[in-house]
């Protein structure tokens, strides 16, 4: 029959030719027109009489769905070799040139879209003969190629906040170094009546071993200047970091130490509270230095005249200070020489009884030699012998020094310790313990 023909051959054709071509070849082939469009009409009718769909059986579903399932694991797999393959050539071009794999972000990006351009072309030449496979191909490379540059963008954030941690890191170690070369120096000075030409003479009496930057390995800079003293610099990754906001010289990446010569002064001076200016007497660092009246260098900076405690900011501390006999007093003067700020409470100590005298906000100013006072006016003179400050190191960052604390008469007449112990110390340890 004709017809039946005609259906075979439509059936056949049908998606390598439009219906319009199909009709074309059907009246070349010499088909009489009105069994072409019965054919038609039995293929594409809406009602699909018995006898045509007999003839023209739609695709199974399962089929369909294998056929889908099928170009989503090609896909998938396809898109993940590439992938992987790009991301080792640009992770081995990257430590190869020892640069950060976010120096190519845009890279990553342009390879999606070129693979998902690939994958959109391949998608539209075969959708006509192989559709189910074709959306497979295409639902995967949109779900791999969302989870490539998401994970792109994840690991850009991870590896910035663990870069920014590790520059922290290497920081702190730089401002310890420093701190540490300081305390070799003092000591080198104490022997020898003068700060060395270079710092190799430090060890191994002074120092182990000397220090190197983190990242480059060379010394920190240092210098023995003319006049006897010494300046030295450690340069920090983070602008921000807060050892620069009171070190020798403001407005740079350079955390600078700087030091001159220590000098005799008269003990006589410092019990009626003048200022001799730099003198170093006992451990530097040592609470000891928080006895006497104030002896370091008017500006804020990290000095070996003032107590500092072990560490930055791992614990509170307390600075207990003994004066040498009961003083009617009628205000209290912190001097604070590094990062100001930390001083919350002061407690009067009566052998086993504490009282507390004051409690709050730093009141420290600036005065006009620059150095930094928290004056504590008292309600009422108190007589004592004896105080503690609190120090809440852990909300003041960096090192909370303290050079010299006095008690005030109402006469105006200032009394300085005369001896001082501490929660800890950066100093050395007292010979013998």
């Amino acid at each position: 029959m004709a017809i039946g023909d005609i259906l075979a051959y439509i059936q056949a054709n049908e998606k390598t030719f439009s219906r319009e071509t199909l009709i074309s070849q059907l009246r070349k082939s010499g088909y009489p027109e009105e069994e072409i469009q019965a054919a038609l009409n039995l293929k594409y009718s809406a009602a699909d009489s018995a006898p045509a769909a007999s003839m023209v059986s739609a695709k199974p579903a399962w089929k369909k769905i294998l056929a889908w399932i099928g170009g989503f694991f090609v896909g998938g797999i396809v898109f993940w070799i590439l992938s992987t393959i790009f991301a080792g050539v640009i992770f081995g071009l990257a430590y190869r040139g020892n640069a950060s794999i976010m120096n190519y972000p845009i890279v990553f990006f342009v390879a999606a879209a070129v693979i998902f351009t690939v994958a959109i072309f391949i998608f539209i030449l075969i959708r006509a003969r192989y559709p189910h496979f074709s959306y497979g191909l295409l639902t995967a490379t949109i779900i791999f190629a969302l989870v490539f540059i998401g994970s792109v963008i994840l690991y850009s954030i991870v590896f910035q906040s663990l870069d920014s941690a590790r520059g922290k890191a290497r920081d702190a170690r730089r401002v310890a170094d420093v701190k540490q070369l300081q305390l070799a120096l003092e000591l080198y000075y104490d022997a020898n009546g003068g700060y060395p030409e270079n710092l190799e003479l430090l060890q191994p009496k002074f120092i182990p071993t000397i220090p190197r930057d983190p990242t480059t390995g060379i010394e920190y800079i240092y210098e023995k200047r003319p006049d006897g003293s010494y300046y030295m610099a450690a340069t920090l990754e983070d602008s921000e970091n807060y050892a620069l906001r009171n070190d020798f010289n403001i407005g740079n990446q350079l955390y600078e130490v700087s030091e001159s010569p220590g000098v005799v002064f008269d003990k006589k001076q410092l019990q009626q509270g003048g200022d001799s200016g730099y003198a170093l007497s006992g451990r530097p660092w040592g609470p000891e230095q928080a006895t006497g009246a104030p002896n370091s260098p008017a500006s804020l900076g990290d000095h070996p005249t003032a107590w500092a405690s072990l560490t930055e900011d791992n614990q509170d501390e307390w600075l207990l200070l003994t004066y040498e006999k009961s003083i009617p007093v009628s205000a209290i003067l912190v001097y604070e020489s590094y990062n100001p700020g930390a001083l919350r409470q002061i407690d009067q100590v009566s052998g086993e009884r504490v009282y507390t005298l004051w409690k709050g906000g730093d009141p420290v100013q600036a005065l006009k030699d620059g150095r930094y006072v928290a004056r504590i006016k008292l309600k009422q003179p108190i007589t004592l012998s004896q105080i503690r400050l609190e120090i809440k190191s852990t909300e003041i960052r960096g090192w909370n020094e303290i050079d010299a604390v006095g008690v005030e008469e109402a006469n105006g007449t200032i009394h300085w310790a005369t001896r001082a112990e501490s929660s800890s110390t950066y100093a050395e340890p007292n010979p013998g313990g």
